[in-house]
């Protein structure tokens, strides 16, 4: 979660310069364990937020460390699916945000929809999206490009053709404002869609490529396939391709202090102090205003 603080950094900052009025209720969409949920209450300290995500067990993350950080008054975690938010009435909430969350949605437009319904009119929505590969160092140098590799080496599966689309997180690039993801918020009721480029570093936490390579991987849905398809020996395959690729790609091992220092307290009980630095990782940064 930590590896993506510049963009929540500017979620919270975004939100707090909205001018919402004191007690506004936020609705953080997809957000794992608590980000930008917490940022978000760190950085405007009279707004509620309510954080959800699909995976069950991130609830009991996101109320650890909400507790750690003094803000379990003003955040609720709930585990919920961005597509049905039944949970809350129309008009329920002041704004809304997702970052990085729509990409792994199967309805996009069942999502703006929802979101659409549960903000109260006029509010704003801001979501983000990764562009393709090539603009994100993260994917188009490190973990996409590690299974690609291993699709061709045989140790992943091509993707059947008849099945459904593989994992992409990459899938709603240049999707705003034309595009499907515009025009589902468009179709939901939003006006004022506009989406800006946007570039940031992004750090993973760990104590060599090697760890990197084996912490980032477990964190996907590759982990479980990559298992699937060849056991430990496999993995052991996929991360030696990670750190090649990482080689390669020029990318270096950092002070974590110095580049999020965030990441550091509950967030981090090994207490790592280096993580690797994927320099130029681009997302498309979407902002709409919902129904009036």
């Amino acid at each position: 979660m930590r590896g993506n603080q510049k963009v929540f950094n500017r979620v919270a900052a975004d939100i707090a310069g909205r001018g919402l009025p004191a007690g506004a209720a936020v609705l953080d969409l997809g957000a794992s364990g608590g980000e930008p949920s917490l940022t978000i209450a760190s950085a405007a300290k009279d707004l509620r937020v309510v954080s959800t995500d699909f995976a069950p067990p991130n609830k009991a993350i996101g109320e650890k460390r909400a507790e750690a950080f003094g803000l379990a008054d003003r955040v609720e975690f709930h585990t919920t699916d961005a597509q049905d938010l039944s949970a809350w009435p129309d008009g329920a909430f002041d704004a809304a945000v997702g970052t990085y969350v729509l990409m792994f949605t199967p309805d996009v437009a069942q999502v703006c929809s929802e979101v659409a319904r549960v903000l109260k009119p006029g509010s704003p929505f801001i979501t983000a999206v990764w562009q393709p590969p090539q603009k994100v160092d993260l994917f188009g140098k490190g973990l996409m490009a590690m299974v690609g590799a291993m699709r061709e080496s045989g140790g992943l599966p091509m993707p059947d053709p008849d099945g459904p689309p593989p994992t992409n997180p990459c899938n709603l690039a240049d999707a705003a404002p034309d595009g499907p993801l515009g025009d589902a918020l468009r179709a939901a009721g939003f006006a004022d869609v506009t989406a800006e480029e946007w570039t940031y570093p992004v750090c993973v936490a760990g104590r060599d490529f090697a760890d990197v390579a084996a912490r980032f991987i477990e964190a996907t849905p590759f982990y479980g396939q990559i298992l699937e398809a060849g056991g430990e020996a496999n993995l052991e395959k996929a991360h030696k391709v990670m750190v090649k690729i990482f080689e390669d790609a020029g990318h270096e091992m950092v002070d974590l202090a110095d580049h999020i220092p965030e990441w550091s307290g509950v967030d981090n009980p090994e207490g790592l102090a280096t993580g690797l630095l994927f320099k130029s990782n681009t997302c498309l940064y979407v902002s709409a205003v919902s129904p009036s």
